[in-house]
Protein backbone atom coordinates (compact mmCIF):
# COMPACT_ATOMS: atom_id res chain seq x y z
CA UNK A 1 0.00 0.00 0.00
CA UNK A 2 1.30 3.45 -0.91
CA UNK A 3 2.34 5.64 2.00
CA UNK A 4 -0.30 8.01 3.44
CA UNK A 5 0.82 11.06 2.16
CA UNK A 6 0.75 9.83 -1.01
CA UNK A 7 -2.39 8.10 -1.62
CA UNK A 8 -3.63 11.19 -3.14
CA UNK A 9 -2.55 12.72 -6.68
CA UNK A 10 -0.17 15.59 -6.87
CA UNK A 11 -2.36 17.74 -9.00
CA UNK A 12 -5.45 16.83 -6.58
CA UNK A 13 -3.24 18.56 -4.07
CA UNK A 14 -2.11 21.21 -6.05
CA UNK A 15 -5.23 22.18 -7.04
CA UNK A 16 -6.10 22.03 -3.15
CA UNK A 17 -3.61 24.33 -2.17
CA UNK A 18 -4.46 26.96 -3.98
CA UNK A 19 -8.72 25.99 -3.24
CA UNK A 20 -10.37 29.01 -1.73
CA UNK A 21 -12.76 26.27 0.35
CA UNK A 22 -10.38 22.64 -0.30
CA UNK A 23 -12.43 19.15 0.38
CA UNK A 24 -11.98 17.98 3.75
CA UNK A 25 -12.82 14.85 2.65
CA UNK A 26 -9.00 14.25 1.81
CA UNK A 27 -7.99 15.27 5.55
CA UNK A 28 -8.29 13.19 8.70
CA UNK A 29 -9.95 15.94 10.00
CA UNK A 30 -11.88 18.89 8.76
CA UNK A 31 -8.95 21.60 7.37
CA UNK A 32 -5.72 19.40 8.87
CA UNK A 33 -4.04 19.82 5.56
CA UNK A 34 -2.92 15.96 6.64
CA UNK A 35 -3.87 14.23 3.77
CA UNK A 36 -5.05 11.47 6.17
CA UNK A 37 -8.60 11.18 5.37
CA UNK A 38 -9.93 9.69 1.53
CA UNK A 39 -7.81 8.97 -1.45
CA UNK A 40 -10.28 10.55 -3.65
CA UNK A 41 -13.34 12.82 -3.49
CA UNK A 42 -16.54 10.44 -3.61
CA UNK A 43 -20.01 9.80 -2.50
CA UNK A 44 -20.01 8.76 0.80
CA UNK A 45 -20.00 5.18 0.09
CA UNK A 46 -19.17 4.82 -3.47
CA UNK A 47 -18.74 1.20 -5.50
CA UNK A 48 -15.59 2.70 -6.96
CA UNK A 49 -13.86 3.51 -3.31
CA UNK A 50 -11.01 1.35 -2.19
CA UNK A 51 -11.27 -0.77 0.89
CA UNK A 52 -9.19 1.66 3.21
CA UNK A 53 -11.94 4.49 2.00
CA UNK A 54 -14.78 2.47 2.47
CA UNK A 55 -13.58 1.42 5.72
CA UNK A 56 -13.05 5.24 6.54
CA UNK A 57 -17.12 6.16 5.43
CA UNK A 58 -18.14 3.53 7.58
CA UNK A 59 -16.62 5.18 10.51
CA UNK A 60 -17.66 8.44 9.07
CA UNK A 61 -20.98 7.74 8.25
CA UNK A 62 -22.12 5.10 10.41
CA UNK A 63 -25.77 5.79 10.12
CA UNK A 64 -25.93 6.08 6.53
CA UNK A 65 -23.70 3.08 6.11
CA UNK A 66 -26.57 0.96 8.66
CA UNK A 67 -29.18 2.21 6.14
CA UNK A 68 -27.25 0.34 3.45
CA UNK A 69 -27.00 -2.85 5.17
CA UNK A 70 -30.64 -2.41 5.80
CA UNK A 71 -30.95 -2.17 2.03
CA UNK A 72 -29.18 -4.81 1.60
CA UNK A 73 -30.76 -7.32 3.34
CA UNK A 74 -34.51 -6.57 2.29
CA UNK A 75 -33.35 -6.82 -0.99
CA UNK A 76 -30.91 -9.78 -0.94
CA UNK A 77 -28.30 -7.87 -2.86
CA UNK A 78 -24.71 -6.92 -1.91
CA UNK A 79 -23.28 -3.60 -2.02
CA UNK A 80 -20.41 -4.67 -4.14
CA UNK A 81 -20.05 -8.25 -5.69
CA UNK A 82 -16.93 -8.47 -3.84
CA UNK A 83 -18.12 -6.91 -0.73
CA UNK A 84 -21.18 -6.45 1.36
CA UNK A 85 -21.49 -3.39 3.57
CA UNK A 86 -22.52 -5.48 6.73
CA UNK A 87 -18.71 -7.29 6.41
CA UNK A 88 -17.28 -3.68 6.00
CA UNK A 89 -19.01 -2.56 8.66
CA UNK A 90 -18.21 -5.53 11.22
CA UNK A 91 -14.50 -5.07 9.54
CA UNK A 92 -14.59 -1.54 10.55
CA UNK A 93 -15.50 -2.28 13.88
CA UNK A 94 -13.05 -4.91 14.59
CA UNK A 95 -10.36 -4.85 12.44
CA UNK A 96 -8.59 -1.37 13.29
CA UNK A 97 -10.05 0.40 10.66
CA UNK A 98 -8.55 3.97 9.85
CA UNK A 99 -9.64 6.65 12.35
CA UNK A 100 -12.87 8.38 10.85
CA UNK A 101 -11.56 11.81 12.56
CA UNK A 102 -14.64 12.90 12.17
CA UNK A 103 -18.20 11.09 12.66
CA UNK A 104 -21.44 12.25 11.00
CA UNK A 105 -24.43 11.21 13.52
CA UNK A 106 -27.52 11.99 10.75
Amino acid sequence: MAARQGLVDRPVKEWHADAPAPCWAYDSVPGAGDWLGNSRCSCALCGFASRRDLLLSVGRRPRLADLYAEVEQVRGDSFRADWRITDLIRHANTCGAPDPGVVWPE
